[in-house]
This record gives structure tokens, C-alpha cells and sequence, in this order.
């Protein structure tokens, strides 16, 4: 593979930070990999995805603050032929889990109550 690549001599590169000067690296089993010019911070999108989703603009909607929550529903949204037929509850509390019980190190067991 090669040609005009470098190889890849750092094991502890991500794959994602940018390496000055260079274009592409051969990644051992991959072959040519091509090395991104900059490093988008991507938290704020992540945080939209995952963490905190926004309902869209919208009027005439309904909205009531219940049991420390708010709940908002439908409206109408920014062009008059667009009608939000939802329902949005925001909680401050991030959501947590908690593992009960869970199989043995090394265990081939797939399912565990």
C-alpha cells in the first residue's frame, strides 16, 4: 500500500486528531487511512443528540409546569402549515443506570435477570 502515505508509527493515534503535514498514513490491516486537517469540536451537537433534545419553534402551543417538570404540547410552527402534533416533558435530572446483577468475568453467558 503506501505510495504516498506515511506509515503509521504512532500506536496512539485516534484516527481523528490531525497530524501536521500529513495527508494520509497506512495503517497496519487498513491500508491508506486519510488524516482529517482539523478537529471539529463536536460536544455541543453530541449534547443535542444524546443529552438534550429542544423542541422546535413553535405558537399557540400549551404549556404547564408539572411535578418539577415541564410538559409542552403541540402548536403551530414557524410557517402556518406545519402543525407540531407532540409532546415534550424536560427534566433537569440526567437519566442513570444501575446494573443489578450481571454474569461472571469471562463468562459465555448472554442474558442475566
Amino acid at each position: 500500500m503506501g505510495g504516498e502515505s506515511k506509515p503509521c508509527v504512532r500506536g496512539d493515534w485516534d484516527g481523528c486528531t490531525p497530524i501536521p503535514g500529513v495527508t494520509k498514513v497506512d495503517v497496519h490491516g487498513l491500508g491508506d487511512v486519510s488524516v482529517p486537517q482539523n478537529q471539529p469540536d463536536v460536544l455541543d451537537v453530541v449534547e443535542e443528540i444524546f443529552c438534550r433534545q429542544v423542541p422546535g419553534a413553535r405558537y399557540l402551543g400549551a404549556a404547564e409546569f408539572i411535578d418539577s417538570k415541564l410538559v409542552l404540547l403541540g402548536g403551530i410552527g414557524n410557517d402556518s402549515t406545519h402543525i407540531h402534533r407532540d409532546v415534550w416533558i424536560r427534566d433537569e435530572v440526567s437519566p442513570q443506570a444501575f446494573i443489578k446483577a450481571k454474569p461472571l468475568s469471562r463468562s459465555p453467558q448472554s442474558q442475566f435477570f
